[in-house]
């Protein structure tokens, strides 16, 4: 195995941690993803139910609507709170990880052939299997090697990084080795 200097650029690290919070999220929140929907739907045919018909009409039916919606609003509420928390602090993440890489000089190098990835710093070597990442993922120009346990630990790779034929290398032993997210 022969390294390669890893040209690490900022932009292309902004962009890789913006498309982990996203792919986090989408993992996450898809079962509830349309629930905003729902609400805004629900809201709008009361509002309509309450303001198209007359005052004596439907009575029954305008009571019951707005009680329940006096209930799913809030309820609605205390789901998104959490979620917009989470990702706010998602967002302080990624500025905490860029300033730590702004403030890292050290020089990486990385290699791989069928069996792992070594990756070096003049601080640390360390070597991964291919069995260790259960998944990958595209994005622009970026490869993700993304284990099964934790989005997070994904290993990130630019094109700009690496180069073009050896981005292609990998892409081709990911392609064989991993499943696609």
């Amino acid at each position: 195995m022969e390294l390669i200097t890893v040209n690490k650029k900022i932009e292309e690290y902004s962009k890789q941690l913006d498309f982990l919070i996203r792919l986090e999220f989408r993992i996450t929140y898809s079962p509830i993803r349309r629930l905003p929907l729902y609400l805004l739907i629900w809201v709008l045919l009361i509002l309509g139910l309450i303001f198209f018909t007359g005052s004596e009409s439907f009575i029954t039916l305008k009571v019951v609507g707005i009680s329940l919606t006096f209930i799913v609003v809030p309820a609605g509420v205390l789901i998104a709170v959490p979620i917009v928390w989470k990702y706010y602090k998602r967002k302080q993440w990624k500025r905490k990880s860029i300033k730590c890489e702004l403030a890292d000089n050290t020089e990486h190098q990385m290699a791989f052939d069928k069996e792992k990835l070594f990756f070096s710093t003049s601080k640390d070597q360390y070597e991964i299997e291919w069995k260790v990442f259960g998944f990958y993922a595209l994005y622009k120009r970026s490869i993700f090697l993304i284990p099964a346990d934790n989005i997070y630990s994904a290993t990130c790779i630019s094109e700009l990084e690496i180069g073009a034929e050896t981005f292609n290398h990998l892409k081709a032993i990911a392609e064989e080795k991993l499943s696609l997210v």
